[in-house]
């Protein structure tokens, strides 16, 4: 551990180094945040093998899923206590086909389980809540969001409707309104609509594509606000048909964007470059001029992330293959001295 501890120390004095200015890396400029990790959790030391599905709620309880497992999980950093939840199957409150996790308002954890096609609602205690269907002959649920300052969720379907494949629904599992319809829309399932939703205050929709390399905003009356591509990257082919019924991803599609986030009217957005498992950068947007601001650089490529107004949490993967939990309290320099 005293090993470990040293390294970490050595590559933040030397992370601080590099960034102590404002440079260019693939036209991107990395600004100055002060980073400090507080928390760096080798996850198998707690039978943690798969880990996805990052969040961390309004009490900063950190929640995912572990595939491994199959659980639940929910970590509470001040004892440093991870929690286990759940189990497989097909009844009330059990895991089908995990497919996505957001933490919602009051503490709430919310689960898409494509298997079963229903919404699963679970409380940071361990407490099952209730669960709703999501799913129909045309909605099969991807990708979600909660709208923490509303009742609106948003399921991104990998099926296309007649009416689109973004679906508003209220927290009481009510569908509200159906939108985007792609311009193809004699093809039937498709598997591109990946990446990551997220919402405002105002219930306004966000979805950065996963190899589109779009960020997308969208009123909430459905209404496309406006269609940004990932800063300084190149697009691609949103499908390619298959015998004229079935789509699926560009296979030549190179991966840019990621996670999203929306946080005092900027936009933080995952950053991966030619690696399509690995971030490298958290791209920072101001939303309301649709402007590339500035990036972030972690000491470490990770696999996902979720941010705060203190901290920045990440997956990240080891040379040896191994798992961590690693939390950062960051500071942004610039804002701090102006």
């Amino acid at each position: 551990m005293l090993k470990l501890n040293f390294v970490i120390i050595f590559f933040l004095i030397y992370f601080n180094l590099i960034s102590s200015d404002v440079f260019s890396q693939d036209n991107r400029i990395i600004e100055n945040y002060k980073l400090e990790i507080i928390q760096d959790v080798l996850l198998s030391d707690h039978e943690i093998f798969k880990p996805y599905l990052l969040d961390i709620s309004e009490n900063r309880w950190i929640v995912f899923f572990d595939f491994a497992r199959y659980e639940l999980v929910v970590y509470n950093l001040a004892d440093n206590v991870f929690q286990f939840y759940g189990n497989r199957g097909k009844g009330p409150k059990e895991f089908g086909q995990i497919f996505d996790l957001k933490a919602g308002g009051n503490d709430e954890i919310f689960l898409i389980d494509t298997g079963n096609n229903k919404m699963i609602r679970w409380n940071v205690e361990g407490r099952f809540l209730g669960e709703f269907a999501t799913g129909s002959s045309s909605i099969r649920p991807a990708r979600f969001t909660v709208c923490k300052d509303s009742n609106l969720i948003y399921i991104l379907s990998s099926q296309y409707s007649s009416n689109g494949i973004i679906h508003q629904f209220e927290k009481n599992g009510n569908l509200r309104q159906s939108f985007y319809e792609p311009e193809v829309k004699d093809i039937r399932l498709v598997y591109y609509t990946d990446g990551s939703l997220e919402c405002d205050q105002e219930g306004n929709l966000y979805y950065s594509t996963l190899y589109v390399n779009k960020i997308r905003k969208y009123s909430n009356n459905g209404k496309l606000v406006y269609d940004m591509p990932v800063y300084d990257s190149s697009p691609n082919e949103e499908i390619v048909k298959v015998d004229g019924r079935l789509a699926n991803l560009n296979p030549s599609a190179t991966r840019y964007s990621g996670d999203i986030y929306y946080m005092n009217g900027k936009l933080y957005v995952g950053y991966s470059g030619r690696a399509r498992n690995h971030f490298r950068l958290i791209d920072v947007y101001l939303d309301s001029k649709q402007e590339y601001l500035h990036s972030i650089q972690l000491p470490f490529e990770f696999q996902e992330f979720v941010i705060d107004e203190e901290r920045i949490i990440i997956f990240r993967e080891d040379e040896n293959g191994e798992m961590y939990l690693t939390i950062f309290e960051y500071e942004y320099e610039r804002e701090k001295t102006d």
